[in-house]
């Protein structure tokens, strides 16, 4: 009942005024007083989940935030945030994480100047998007998306940016309210700036995750200290004629007796068409270490963290960033700036053979060290974005997986594939 309530009044306030910037009853908010609304629907046609034949699922995904924002003095806020998240129609084996009925996704206080303040605090529970999200993101492609309980300091200046935080994982459960997994923990510096580079973004950063019980390669339970540091760069090469993105992050530490060292890389470079033409190619490679042994004490396999792996690594949303190749292709076209159009290829095969094949959220999918071949397929994805208004977007797309000789080994070898057709509306 309290559902409904919540979901009727969102509704009333998105569509009552749909020609005006705002409705007409927020028009007479104080301006310390702010609400917010997004409302998102995405269908989905899943065909040969797993690979296998015949193993398809058709749904829809909805989901409700409601903001409120109050700012009762310059450099204080607070910041509330619920969200209702629901998957009609879904297999919840196949979906678990896509449901999260009525719950406070946000809701942390603010102090300091967003936009021009030297220092500004947040304390309370939010989303932590740094760089391009391959390590720490929102996900929030994904219907129920990332939050922590997190208290983040900024420090900024004219070029440079600091962010340090600590942090817990909020994870979604369906029937409570959700809380912090405190047992684990999430702690990191993040800097950016432009001016070492000549106007070129320079971001290095230091991450620390710690969980506990984890299962160790001989088979016991020990605590987790995982270390990850890194540099990201962006920016424009050759008389601002190319840009490119390089991202490169180490890894160590301990899981009891055992010592993890891995590592993983992204390079990309876009090159746009002559002047008159509305196309960029893109050429891109990722990576990411595999184990070489399972059973020596010795974990190669790279950690992604918490990523908003979406489109990273093609966008039937099957490959993480964990014992990966993915030598990819593609071109975007921009013909206005309402409109996006793009199309990909990806190669992928495992980085080591003896290790498993991980998918988008980084869990095992497939382990088969008696493989011939390390190729598990190629992905071929088109997508097509409309901003309709500064309010209202639509997009769709179309994904397929086409198995290679490791899958096709490991798996019954059916093509996976991946439609949607999705829209958003915000105010």
């Amino acid at each position: 009942m309290r559902r409904s309530v919540l979901l009727a009044a969102g509704a009333s306030l998105l569509w009552a005024q749909p020609n005006q910037t705002t409705s007409q009853p927020l028009q007479a908010l104080p301006p310390w007083f702010k609400l917010g609304a997004e409302l998102r629907g995405r269908g989905e046609w899943w065909r040969g989940m797993g690979h296998v034949p015949g193993a398809d699922d058709d749904y829809y995904l909805h989901r409700l935030r409601l903001q409120a924002s109050i700012e009762p003095a310059p450099r204080l806020a607070l910041f509330i945030e619920v969200q209702d998240a629901q998957a009609p129609g879904a297999n919840r084996r196949h979906l678990a994480g896509a449901v999260n009925t009525l719950d406070l996704r946000q809701a942390y206080v603010a102090v300091g100047n967003r936009d021009k303040g030297p220092v500004r605090l947040l304390v309370g529970r939010q989303e932590l998007a740094l760089g391009a999200e391959r390590l720490v993101g929102a996900a929030n492609w994904g219907n129920v998306a990332r939050t922590f309980d997190a208290l983040r300091l900024t420090l900024q200046g004219r070029e440079f940016r600091l962010d340090a935080f600590a942090a817990a994982l909020t994870p979604a459960v369906i029937g409570r309210f959700d809380r912090p997994r405190l047992q684990s923990g999430f702690y990191g510096l993040y800097a950016s700036t432009d001016r070492l580079l000549h106007g070129r973004t320079l971001e290095p950063y230091i991450l620390w995750k710690t969980a506990p019980s984890v299962r160790t390669e001989c088979g016991s339970r020990a605590d987790l200290d995982l270390w990850t540091a890194g540099v990201r760069s962006t920016g424009k090469l050759a008389s601002n004629r190319l840009d490119y993105e390089v991202e490169t992050a180490l890894q160590w530490g301990r899981a009891g007796s055992d010592v993890v060292r891995a590592w993983a890389g992204h390079w990309m470079a876009g090159v746009p068409m002559p002047t008159s033409s509305p196309l960029r190619l893109l050429l891109e490679y990722n990576f990411a270490s595999g184990d070489k042994d399972p059973h020596d004490s010795r974990r190669g396999t790279f950690d992604q963290l918490y990523p908003s792996n979406h489109a990273f690594y093609g966008t039937a949303d099957q490959i993480g960033w964990r014992n990966i190749h993915d030598l990819a292709a593609g071109f975007e076209w921009r013909p206005t700036r309402r409109w996006r159009g793009r199309l990909d290829y990806h190669s992928f095969w495992l980085a080591n053979a003896r290790d498993a094949f991980y998918n988008e959220a980084g869990v095992e999918f497939v382990r088969n060290p008696q493989a011939t071949n390390r190729r598990i397929g190629w992905e071929l994805d088109l997508q097509a974005d409309w901003q309709y208004s500064d309010r209202l977007r639509f997009g769709l797309g179309w994904a397929r997986l086409f198995p290679g000789p490791y899958l096709r080994q490991s798996t019954p070898g059916s093509s996976f594939t991946y439609p949607y057709l999705m829209w958003q509306y915000r105010f």
